[in-house]
């Protein structure tokens, strides 16, 4: 069923690769215009070819804060109307007739949350929600910690668990986007709390996830690697002499080129694989009251979604 829907929203798949490459593209060429500058300096100050840190730091400090922008305001817009078609299409098999994917999309973010800023205020605390819950409840096992092999177990599926942590939130997004009104905050905290029932029926998905993030990530790493020493071998020769320098040279470039192509490849499809796999375990469930109290006592993220709901920080015209 996944791979259908995946199949399905290839147009909103295109769309998202056409913004990370655009995103990529403004980063490459960024990080050029800042090494450019460093290897400048550093000969007209007799530094060799040594990047000074601070040329490190800012590009660094630069490509965070690119991402960051490129993030609140273009891409994770664009990832949650994927979200929101994809929903559609698990609840009731296609869209509403007339209606294509790109403006359905845009309508159901821009009715449930109303601008980017009020999105990404609430993927923020759902994020943060989800990793400190995770981080709970595979600390609830207690005793058997003690029993030889199981913490081993243990810390494979915190890691696992973390590695899917990214797509937790966008499977959370999508309980959000099927309520018909009320309070955002509200729906936030219920869908947090209908993951943490259904964790261990997800741990399956989140594994065959993280695997997927992971490979796709690798394999883009060492062939982007390669192919930077390939294209330019006088960095293979000098990477033996000064490794700092031109190993910063050499990587930077294979790290945000890998990145891309995990967003290009892995992302789009472990969005839509999260999205089916949350919806379906959560299928006739209601949010445990219990376990709500419980959550509040672990998490101060999800402590304060649950503070702001019912506060009308976000909410939604009724029928929206």
């Amino acid at each position: 069923m996944a791979l259908r829907i995946f199949v399905r929203t290839l147009p909103y798949v295109a769309m998202r690769a056409l913004a990370f490459l655009a995103f990529g593209a403004a980063s490459i060429v960024f990080v050029a215009l800042v090494l450019g500058v460093g290897l400048l300096m550093a000969s007209l100050v007799g530094g060799g070819t040594s990047i000074p840190f601070v040329i490190i730091v800012a590009v660094i400090g630069g490509l965070w804060g690119l991402t960051r922008l490129a993030q609140r305001y273009v891409l994770y817009l664009i990832k949650i109307g994927h979200v929101a078609v994809v929903t559609e299409l698990v609840l009731h098999g296609s869209l509403p007739e007339g209606t294509n994917q790109f403006s359905y999309g845009k309508d159901r973010v821009v009715g449930h949350f109303g601008s980017a800023t009020a999105l990404f205020a609430v993927d923020q605390l759902v994020a943060g929600s989800a990793r400190q819950i995770q981080s709970w409840l595979t600390s609830t096992t207690g005793c058997a910690m003690r029993v030889p092999g199981v913490g081993a177990v243990v810390a494979i599926a915190k890691r696992i668990l973390s590695m899917a942590a990214n797509y937790v939130d966008e499977a959370v997004m999508s309980y959000i986007l099927q309520r018909g009104e009320g309070d955002v905050w509200q729906d936030a905290t219920d869908g947090v709390v209908l993951y943490a029932q259904s964790w261990k029926r997800l741990l399956t998905t989140s594994a065959l996830l993280a695997g997927l993030v992971s490979v796709v990530w690798l394999a883009g790493f060492v062939l982007f690697l390669l192919v930077g020493l390939s294209t330019y071998p006088l960095y293979g020769a000098r990477l033996a002499v000064e490794p700092v320098a031109y190993g910063f040279i050499v990587a930077l470039p294979a790290l945000l080129l890998a990145t891309v192509f995990r967003w290009l490849l892995a992302d789009p499809l472990a969005t839509v694989v999260m999205v089916v796999a949350y919806n379906r375990a959560i299928a006739d469930q209601a949010p445990s009251v219990d376990l709500y109290a419980q959550l509040r006592g672990a998490s101060s993220r999800f402590r304060a979604m649950t503070e702001r709901a019912g506060a009308g920080a976000i909410t939604r015209p009724v029928g929206a």
